[in-house]
Formats: structure tokens, sequence, C-alpha cells
């Protein structure tokens, strides 16, 4: 249950976030918006599909999305992984992460 809801929580905020985009693409047509997708790993076809489907809305939207997942799943490759969105200069980062007592927060 609270993975369904961890799930859910994630697919709204990338909703939100790339809804965000939007606006700021008619704002500043060209402007680039680029989104950190951290998952738990790359391997589980879930997160594959959800990587796919991002992309594939980030594009209609003029933003980027950028798949920055561990290989495996492990809390501290995931953190190493936010850590480099943020050196990167990512507007946002989407997160699903191993831990039910993550609290998400917007950059």
């Amino acid at each position: 249950m609270k993975k369904t809801i961890a799930v859910l929580l994630c697919v709204a905020m990338a909703i939100v976030i790339l809804t965000g985009c939007r606006d700021r693409q008619e704002k500043a047509a060209g402007a680039d918006y680029r989104i950190a997708l951290i998952t738990m790993d790359l391997l589980d076809q879930h997160w594959v599909a959800l990587e796919d489907g991002a992309k594939r809305a980030a594009e209609e939207l003029g933003c980027e999305v950028i798949n920055m997942s561990p290989n495996i799943k492990d809390d501290i490759l995931q953190i190493e992984q936010i850590n480099n969105a943020v050196a990167s200069g990512c507007h946002a980062i989407v997160i699903a992460a191993n831990s039910p007592d993550v609290v998400s927060s917007a950059l």
C-alpha cells in the first residue's frame, strides 16, 4: 500500500512539474528546463515505462527529462544521484525513494 501511494505521489509530482514546464515554455520559448528523474533502479520494467512516459510528456512540453537512476536499488547511490542532479543544474528532481521515510521537497 505504501509503495502504491509513493508511486502515485511521484506521478502526481511529475505532472505538476511538467505542467509548470509548459507555463515556462509559453513565457520563454526555447528556454531549457531540465528535470532529473531518479527512480529506484534501471532494471525494473515499471521504472523503464515511467521514464518512457516522462520523456514523451517532456518532449511535448519542450522540457528535457534526464534519468539519473542507479543501476541497483541502493539508498546511498540514490543520494549520490540527487547530489549529481543538483550539481548539474537541474531545475527539478523527481525521485522514487527506496525508503518510505523520505520527505519530498522542491528545489
